[in-house]
């Protein structure tokens, strides 16, 4: 019905003097992407019966019919293959796209506002930020250890993480003193409770990359920073079962290959998706963030695939992959003593796994 919403994107903290440089093709293309990410919870996929037919259920096919502003350009044979490549490579779903001439869409200042929250200083870099070990890495080594004045983006999928990313901001800002990063969080709001039905999010990075793409372009960058270990990025399968992108493809190289054509398409010039922590492990990175004198702010990271279980004391689930990884990096650095075990509800080295699931 007219006046009634079903998703709601809100971008906050962006500074009025950004506003004049978006175009709308980046706006269209945050559209798309916060669409496309809220179907991705929608439409559940395959459960264990699944397993032994290696993800014979698990991919979807999923249709969206989008108002857009540039209909000429999202129109095109190269944007919408583009479009369609990059997701079903990322996710393993099949997706088609048809595009309508949008009427009466809200303009960028309906969805970008905030006070000054920012420094008069530009920032170099636009780097994306979600509060866990590798993205801490990422922050500290562009403004810490290179002392480089960075843009953190983050989408804020749960109002759980409100509290990291706050106290990692504080944290890393006291560090870095006259490089202290500037922040911009995206919330997507779900007018509905039970759209929450798909757990995996294969396109959250992609969402990401919207809201990271858009704000350089506003900030006249040529490009954005993921920053994500190796051991990830590549999709190695941590059991056979785990074949395509039922192990996580965020980073992976072909990943951010279309992401650098896909953003540079939509800019109209050359842009850069870059992961310079392709070539290290988590143990690696870990030591980076210590040898930085920020070993305490590993505590304050967020690595858990189950936030939704979290609670102030317990904050990982210690089971899914990502603790998992997080506890085998932290043993491999030496720095296990920085990462409480009281902050993982179970103990992966002494509990038993009792779920089928989490033996799987």
């Amino acid at each position: 019905k007219k006046g009634e919403w079903n998703l709601r994107l809100n971008l906050d903290q962006i500074h009025s003097r950004f506003y004049q440089n978006d175009e709308s093709r980046f706006i269209d293309f945050l559209e798309i992407a916060t669409y496309v990410y809220c179907a991705d919870q929608v439409f559940k996929r395959g459960g264990l019966k699944d397993v032994d037919q290696f993800g014979a259920s698990w991919r979807r096919h999923l249709h969206f019919h989008i108002p857009v502003r540039d209909l000429e350009f999202w129109c095109s044979p190269k944007a919408v293959y583009l479009l369609a490549e990059t997701l079903h490579f990322l996710s393993d779903d099949y997706y088609e796209f048809s595009f309508s001439k949008s009427k009466n869409a809200p303009e960028i200042q309906e969805y970008l506002f905030g006070d000054s929250a920012f420094s008069s200083t530009a920032p170099e870099q636009v780097v994306m930020f979600s509060g866990g070990l590798d993205s801490l890495g990422g922050a500290i080594q562009e403004a810490i250890v290179d002392r480089r004045k960075i843009m953190l983006v983050n989408h804020r999928s749960t109002k759980k993480l409100n509290t990291v990313h706050r106290n990692l901001m504080e944290k890393l800002s006291a560090r870095a003193g006259d490089f202290a990063p500037d922040h911009i969080h995206v919330d997507i709001n779900k007018k509905i409770k039970d759209y929450n039905k798909e757990y995996t999010q294969r396109t959250r990075s992609f969402l990401f990359l919207a809201l990271g793409a858009s704000i350089a372009n506003m900030l006249r960058l040529d490009s954005l920073r993921f920053y994500e270990h190796g051991v990830i990025s590549f999709n190695l399968p941590f059991c056979a079962q785990t074949v395509g992108s039922r192990s996580t493809r965020t980073t992976h190289p072909k990943v951010i290959r279309l992401y650098s054509e896909l953003v540079s398409l939509i800019a109209g010039k050359p842009f850069a998706v870059e992961n310079p922590f392709i070539w290290k492990t988590r143990g690696e990175i870990i030591k980076l963030i210590v040898n930085a004198g920020c070993s305490d702010l590993i505590a304050t990271s967020m690595s858990c695939a189950h936030v939704w279980q979290s609670t102030k004391e317990q904050t990982h689930c210690g089971k899914c992959s990502q603790c998992i990884d997080r506890r085998i990096g932290m043993l491999a650095a030496g720095a296990d003593q920085h990462d409480p075990e009281s902050i993982y509800r179970t103990n992966v080295f002494l509990d038993a796994a009792d779920k089928t699931e989490d033996q799987l």
